[in-house]
Order: structure tokens, then C-alpha cells, then sequence
């Protein structure tokens, strides 16, 4: 018998949790279990709880929402190289899926490696669709049960304010999303969402319950449309918001780099090149009392003060500290205000911080006017017209209602990311993310192209406008044709670097032992092929899919290096990380160990595929893991 604890299994956001805390405070569990009550008591050392009332978002459905976030799939990724465009070669990925199934299968070897996620979810307007989910049941059992498909083959279910649950629907299906979306961001990554008036309170509330208060960086406005005269209330709502959250301090969004032109040396101060500053603050001496007061120039012994009209910038204290370092400028005959030696190398930034007003209509001179006077990086896109007129100019007919601006979320991402950077988006739409990323590859000079990863379900179209059936269809396509289009306006290779991407689509695992028969029969079946032996059996009726299962579960990414050594074995290699995988169903110790492979590699075989004093040598000498 194998040891279970080197079974390789489905992963599970919730016994993740419980082995990191378990690694941080072991005291707080009890025969193996969380003690939650044990847990509370060390975290309130100093005796500062007041009770069990608290400020949080609460709804009807969040205990459900939390324990689908926790809960494994048994679905995994299938690769689709023939509906790819440069197969292997691109970086982009295109899934074709539910995607809070997806972003489990992507919890492991994605984990802290997406610099941005942006997303443009149903933003609950009383027609829009929800997904509605429930992970308890087998995905075939799943949709039936839960009436996400109908007899028809729609996929979602409608929202309507009539639902006596309606706010609580819409958090209960972003809630898991946002969650696992969160695991999957690098350290300095950031998430932008993009919302209306509808949700937008509510969004801020469940970004900061699973972000934290302190990581919201801000919202940008947008303004989407011209005024509507049909508006009621005697008011047009013509602006949508873009909120930002960090997963750390340590993300910085990167406004037009500052010109540093103007600070000079002439001093030859050791502290480097400085500016003059203003040492004046535009606050009266009634408001600020503590900062009027007289300043004496150490080596003349006049006195200055701030007329009454104003304050010094800078408290007592810290004007007396700045005089001893020689930091004040004092006039030369007297006249005049002092200044204070504001140094290059104190500017937290050297980039202008982005404006939260995204502009549409002003010109380009305005702009820049506005930015020099308020060191300010202003965004300037088109409305959501010009979105639909690009999309129809590339299908050659309107396929699709809504999309965002390229322009709006180029201009994100830019600020944003780095060369070799991932961009997720698990609403993909219209694949609006994935086109901008494109764009963006072609104009930019990056050492390696930014990355987009695209997730979106195959529901139905409400009204097909051309060959597309699907919102999946629509955002292929455009996949393709953004594809070509950027390659023609750039002169580029088609299998440039940046353009091109690689599908797959949301599947059922290829190993036995992971399915869930949907029938009596099927489960005898599958109950008799174990006590046979085959319990761990894996279907190489498509081996590129049960490697790319396998590969997922070891956290490798899908660009990982794959290396096929033999018949079904293969080395897998990523970030100083090795592993052999094979499926034979007989392996020795020899046949495993005869590869030149780094010592620390990890060795995956089928449970079934090796004997017993095989795999006691194995466990002993090497890193196994069985499937």
C-alpha cells in the first residue's frame, strides 16, 4: 500500500489555509483539529475584544459563497492546440470555462505569478446574468441540478431587482472569484475591477473584507457615454468606475516618469541635486497657529516670518533640524522669503501619480497643460461608442453589446506591468483584455512581451449577429482577427512575440480515480476496475491532456518546459524546479532513476505502476509522488 501522504491529490484552498496555520501557531489545534475558540484567544492577547459585534458585510448566502471558494473541482484543463494560434509559442492563454472552476485548476501553478487581474464583471443591473454555482455535486450533475442550463442550453440565470436576493445573488457569485482570484497575484500585483453604480458600494465592502482596507489604492472614473436624455430623475449616469486594490504596498502604478531636469548642483552638496522649494503653505496664521512663527538666519541674524496671509510649510521642530543641516536658502540681502533644498534622491516616486479622472473629450494640449501644473498623469480614452466602433470595424458587424475601450485598458495595463508580466481576466467578454495586451506588445519595447490569460464561459448569445453562437466564440474570434490585425498594422511576423495564444477548455479529470460516476452502473463499474487494480488508472486516450492535469497539480505553469524522455515519461522544469512524470503502467527503480535529471527532482508515477520494495528504495533515496 502507498503512503496517502504522497498521494498527489486535487487541491484544497481551505487545508492550504489549515497547514499554514497549523506551521504558524500549532497551539491553536487540538488532536489535529482547529480550535477556533483557541485561535480567537491568542489573537486577542491584550483583551481588546468587546464581544461578538463587529463591523462587516454580511449577506444571506455567504457562508455557501466562503465554503465554494474552499472547495476542490475534479475538472482540470484540456489543451486545444488545433483551435491555437502559435501553439506553444505566444505565452497568451484562452479558456474555455466556467471560471471558478478554472481559477481552481489554476491554484497551485499560478499561485502568487499574475501581475494584474482586470475584470469587467455583470455589473447587476437588474438584466444582466449571474453565474450561478454549486460544487457540491459532479459537473454533470452540477448544471442540471442547479438549473444554470436550460432546456435551451443557456448557461446563466438572470438577476432581476425583483429577486428577493438580488444584492445577496450578486456577492454570492463574486465573492469565491475574488477570493481565489486574490491567491493568485503576486506580491506586488493589483486588481482592477470595473463596475457601475449598482454594485459599486457593495464591490469596495467585499474588496476590502478580502483584500484588507489599507491595500485599496483608489477608483478611476470613466466616462462612458454623452448624457442620455432618457435618463428618469431629471439626471444621466454617463460614468462607470475602475476600483484598484493592491496585494501589497509593494505595487506601484507607474504614471509618466517626472523630468528631473531642473535640479542642479550647484553647491556641490554631498546630498546630490536639488530644487528650491517653497517653504510657504497657502493656510492662514488663524488656521494653523503653530506654524507662524519667526525664523533668524544663523549667520546675518535677520529675522523672517510669513505674512498673515500664510504659514510656514514646515513645524518648528523640523524648520530648527533643517536650518542646522544647511537645508534653508536665506536671501542674500534680506529681501525676500527663504526657500528650503528639496533633494532628487528624497522623491518617494519618480513617476507622476495617474489621475483618478479618465478623460474622454479633452484635447491633447489640455491635457498636458493639466498635467504640468498638477503633476498629475491623466488617462484619456474614448467612450464606450468608439469601443463598439473598433470591434465592428475588426468582425465586420457589431458582435457584441458593451465591450470596454482597448484604449482604457492598454493604458491600465501599461501603468501597470513590466515586460514578462501575466494579465488575468476571468470575465473575459469579448476578449477586449487579451486585444489590448496585443496592442500594447506592438508598441512597447519590452525585453518580453506582457502575457494575458483569458477565462470565459460558453453561454449562449442572447442575439447572434454572424457565425459566433457563444460569448466563448466572440472572444476566440476576436483572439484571432486582433491577431492578424496587429501583425498587419505593425508589420509584424504572425507568430510574433506577444500575438497568438493558446486554448484550452474546462474538462473532466483523466484519471479514475478523480471522476464521479454519474450512474449506479457507472460507479459498480468503477468500484470493480479498483478492487482489479486499476484504481489509479489514467485515459491516454489524449496524453497532452493527462500532462497537462499532472502538470498543473505539481505546480508548473502552462509554459513550463516539457521534455518527452520516452514512451508516456517526461521532464517537466520551471523556476529550479524538476520533476519525471510518467504514466507507464510498470516502472522499476532502474527505468526511473536512468535519466540525467537534477538531484533534487520530483518523481510522479501511477500508484499501481511500481512494486512495493520499488517504492520503499524510491521514498527513500528520491522525491515520489503517486497519482
Amino acid at each position: 500500500m502507498s503512503d496517502e501522504r504522497d498521494r498527489l491529490e486535487k487541491p484544497s484552498n481551505a487545508a492550504a489555509i489549515r497547514a499554514k496555520l497549523r506551521e504558524i501557531v500549532p497551539s491553536a489545534f487540538s488532536e489535529g483539529e482547529l480550535d477556533a475558540a483557541k485561535l480567537e484567544s491568542l489573537l486577542d492577547a491584550d483583551g481588546e475584544s468587546s464581544g461578538t459585534e463587529r463591523y462587516e458585510l454580511s449577506w444571506a448566502g455567504k457562508r455557501e459563497a466562503t465554503a465554494r471558494a474552499q472547495a476542490a473541482t475534479e475538472q482540470t484543463l484540456v489543451p486545444r492546440p488545433d483551435e491555437s494560434v502559435d501553439y506553444g509559442g505566444s505565452g497568451n492563454h484562452f479558456i474555455e470555462g466556467e471560471n471558478l472552476a478554472t481559477l481552481k485548476t489554476l491554484q497551485r501553478s499560478y499561485q502568487q505569478r499574475i501581475k494584474m487581474i482586470y475584470l469587467d464583471p455583470p455589473y447587476n443591473t437588474g438584466s444582466d446574468f449571474i453565474y450561478k454555482d454549486d460544487y457540491s455535486t459532479a459537473a454533470a450533475d452540477y448544471e442540471r441540478e442547479t438549473g444554470q442550463r436550460t432546456a435551451d442550453g443557456d448557461k446563466l440565470v438572470s438577476n432581476p431587482e425583483t429577486n428577493g436576493r438580488y444584492h445577496s445573488d450578486w456577492l454570492s457569485m463574486m465573492y469565491p472569484r475574488l477570493f481565489l482570484g486574490r491567491n493568485l497575484l503576486r506580491n506586488d500585483g493589483a486588481i482592477f475591477v470595473s463596475i457601475d453604480h449598482n454594485e459599486y458600494h457593495n464591490l469596495r465592502h467585499l474588496m476590502d473584507e478580502i483584500y484588507g482596507e489599507d491595500n485599496y489604492v483608489g477608483t478611476f472614473v470613466w466616462k462612458r457615454r454623452t448624457p442620455d436624455a432618457r435618463n428618469s430623475g431629471g439626471m444621466s449616469i454617463d460614468h462607470e468606475y475602475v476600483v484598484v486594490y493592491q496585494r501589497s504596498d509593494a505595487f506601484e502604478m507607474r504614471g509618466v516618469e517626472k523630468s528631473f531636469d531642473n535640479y542642479t548642483n550647484p553647491d556641490d552638496d554631498p546630498r546630490g541635486p536639488w530644487v528650491a522649494g517653497d517653504l510657504k503653505n497657502s493656510r492662514t496664521k488663524d488656521e494653523r497657529p503653530t506654524m507662524f512663527y519667526e525664523i533668524t538666519d544663523p549667520e546675518t541674524g535677520h529675522t523672517y516670518q510669513p505674512d498673515p496671509n500664510s504659514v510656514w510649510r514646515l513645524g518648528e521642530e523640523t524648520m530648527r533640524q533643517y536650518i542646522e543641516e544647511g537645508r534653508i536658502l536665506f536671501p542674500d540681502d534680506g529681501e525676500g522669503v527663504p526657500k528650503f533644498k528639496r533633494f532628487q534622491n528624497e522623491i518617494e516616486s519618480r513617476y507622476k501619480p495617474l489621475s483618478s479622472w479618465i478623460e474622454t473629450t479633452t484635447t491633447d494640449e489640455d491635457i498636458e497643460l493639466f498635467e504640468d501644473a498638477f503633476d498629475r498623469t491623466v488617462l484619456q480614452t474614448g467612450m464606450t461608442g468608439t469601443a463598439t466602433r473598433e470591434l465592428k470595424s475588426l468582425f465586420g458587424y457589431k458582435a457584441y453589446d458593451f465591450p470596454k475601450s482597448t484604449d482604457l485598458i492598454r493604458k491600465l495595463i501599461r501603468h501597470s506591468v513590466d515586460g514578462g508580466d501575466i494579465v488575468l481576466d476571468f470575465f473575459a467578454g469579448s476578449g477586449t483584455t487579451g486585444h489590448a495586451v496585443m496592442q500594447l506588445n506592438a508598441t512597447e519595447e519590452f525585453d518580453d512581451p506582457v502575457r494575458f490569460m483569458l477565462v470565459q464561459l460558453d453561454d449562449e448569445l442572447d442575439e447572434p449577429r454572424g457565425e459566433e453562437t457563444t460569448h466563448a466564440e466572440v472572444c476566440e474570434r476576436r483572439l484571432r482577427l486582433a491577431s492578424e490585425q496587429v501583425a498587419d498594422d505593425h508589420d509584424l511576423p504572425g507568430a510574433a512575440p506577444g500575438l497568438g495564444f493558446d486554448k484550452y477548455t474546462l474538462g473532466e479529470s483523466r484519471f479514475e480515480r478523480w471522476g464521479r460516476p454519474d450512474t449506479e452502473s457507472e460507479a459498480r463499474a468503477a468500484l470493480e476496475r479498483y478492487a482489479a487494480g486499476a484504481g489509479s488508472a489514467v485515459d491516454l486516450t489524449d496524453p497532452d491532456a493527462a500532462l497537462v492535469e499532472v502538470q498543473l497539480l505539481l505546480g508548473f505553469s502552462l509554459d513550463a518546459a516539457v521534455e518527452a524522455l520516452a514512451d508516456h515519461t517526461y521532464h517537466l522544469s520551471e523556476d529550479d524546479r524538476d520533476a519525471l512524470l510518467t504514466f507507464a503502467e510498470s516502472v522499476t527503480y532502474e527505468t526511473l532513476t536512468e535519466f540525467d535529471l537534477p538531484a533534487d527532482t520530483q518523481y510522479v508515477c501511477l500508484d499501481g505502476s511500481l512494486s512495493d520494495t520499488d517504492k520503499e528504495r524510491l521514498n527513500r533515496d528520491l522525491s515520489l509522488r503517486t497519482i
